[in-house]
C-alpha cells in the first residue's frame, strides 16, 4: 500500500522508473561484459592486424622463393637429363685413355692389340658422347644452344684427333724398329687427350649445376659439330668453337705439330 502522502500515480511512476533503470543497468552490464570477453581494444586490434600482415608477407615470400627454387631445380634436372649420358661416355673414354697408356708400356703383340683396342674405344666413346651432345644442342635454345654447339664441336675435334694422331700412328707390329719413339708420343697424346676430356666433363658439370658456359681451350682439330670437315650454316661451327684450335694444348700453350712420324707408313 503506498505510503501516506504519496499519490498512487506517483508511486507507480517511481516504481516503473526504478524497474527501467534496473533493466538498463542490466543491459549495460551484459554489453560491457560481452565486449570485455569478445572484443579487443584498438591497440590490440592494430597489433593483430600488423602481425597478420607480416605473416601474409612471410608466406608470400616463401611461396615466391619456393617457385623460383622449383624453377631452378627443373632447369638443372632438364640439363642433367640431356647431358648425363654424354658424361658417361666421356668418363669411359678417359678410362680407356689410361688403360691404353698402360698397355703400351709393354712391347709385345698382346700389349699392341690391347692398346689399339683401348684407343679405338676412346674414339668410339667420344663419338657416342658427340651424338648425345648433338641431341642436347638441338633441344636447347638461345645462348645455351650456342654453347652446346661449341662444346659438341670440341668433343668432335677430340674424336678426330684420336683417329688421326693416335689410331693412325699405332705401329702395325710390335717389332717396329721405331716402337719406342712412336709409342712414347702416342702415350703422351693419350694422356693429353685424357686431360682435355676431363676439362670437357668439368664444363658439362658447371653447365648442369650452374648454367655456366665455358668451353675449355682444347686441341679440337678440324671439323665442326655439324659433321666431319667443318660445317656450313646448317651445320656446326667450322673448325670448332672460338679459342679451340689445332695448336693449343690443355693449358692453351703450343702443341707439337706432327708430320710423318719416324717409321710410320
Amino acid at each position: 500500500m503506498p505510503a501516506a502522502g504519496i499519490s498512487p500515480e506517483v508511486a507507480v511512476t517511481v516504481l516503473d522508473f526504478i524497474t527501467y533503470g534496473m533493466y538498463a543497468a542490466g543491459l549495460m552490464a551484459i554489453y560491457f561484459g560481452f565486449r570485455f570477453l569478445f572484443y579487443e581494444s584498438v591497440e590490440d586490434k592494430s597489433a593483430r592486424e600488423a602481425a597478420g600482415d607480416e605473416m601474409r608477407g612471410t608466406m608470400k615470400k616463401a611461396v615466391t622463393d619456393y617457385g623460383a627454387r622449383k624453377k631452378v631445380e627443373e632447369a638443372v634436372s632438364k640439363r642433367k637429363h640431356l647431358l648425363e649420358p654424354a658424361k658417361g661416355f666421356l668418363i669411359r673414354a678417359m678410362q680407356h685413355c689410361d688403360n691404353g697408356r698402360e698397355e703400351f708400356e709393354v712391347q709385345s703383340a698382346t700389349a699392341l692389340r690391347r692398346g689399339r683396342d683401348h684407343a679405338e674405344q676412346v674414339h668410339h666413346n667420344l663419338n657416342s658422347a658427340r651424338r648425345v651432345m648433338r641431341t642436347a644442342w638441338h633441344h636447347a635454345k638461345g645462348e645455351q644452344r650456342d654453347y652446346l654447339q661449341q662444346l659438341t664441336a670440341a668433343v668432335e675435334g677430340l674424336r678426330n684427333r684420336v683417329h688421326s694422331d693416335v689410331i693412325g700412328h699405332i705401329p702395325r707390329v710390335h717389332t717396329d724398329p721405331n716402337w719406342n719413339t712412336i709409342i712414347s708420343q702416342i702415350r703422351d697424346d693419350l694422356q693429353e687427350i685424357e686431360h682435355e676430356i676431363a676439362a670437357i666433363i668439368q664444363s658439362i658439370d658447371n653447365f648442369i649445376d650452374e648454367d655456366s658456359r665455358s668451353v675449355p681451350p682444347i686441341a679440337a682439330g678440324s671439323g665442326g659439330a655439324g659433321g666431319s670437315g667443318g660445317a656450313g650454316p646448317s651445320g656446326g661451327p667450322s673448325g670448332g668453337p672460338s679459342g679451340v684450335g689445332r695448336g693449343s694444348g690443355p693449358s692453351g700453350g703450343p702443341r707439337w705439330r706432327r708430320g710423318r712420324r719416324p717409321g710410320s707408313p
